[in-house]
């Protein structure tokens, strides 16, 4: 389910780059067009899959939280 939603979320950042891009990268050079073209697509795609990533850690921390409190409530007499 993590996977499916970090999908959608990198997904819509890339649609999201692409539309907010106003100037695409010059078709001055071969290679150079290349490169930018690379690094157009992956920033996005790495700005998601941090972002993914610190939300499951958050998610991870949390649980484990409520667990340790739950945890103290039980022992608790």
């Amino acid at each position: 389910m993590q996977i499916f939603i970090g999908a959608v979320v990198i997904g819509a950042g890339f649609v999201l780059s692409l539309f907010l891009k106003r100037n695409p990268p010059p078709k001055s050079g071969r290679k150079n067009s290349n490169s930018i073209y690379i690094s157009y697509f992956f920033k996005p795609l790495h700005r998601g899959y941090y972002f993914i990533m610190n939300i499951i850690e958050l998610h991870k921390l949390k649980m484990k939280i409520t667990n340790n409190i739950s945890d103290g409530c039980r022992a608790s007499p």
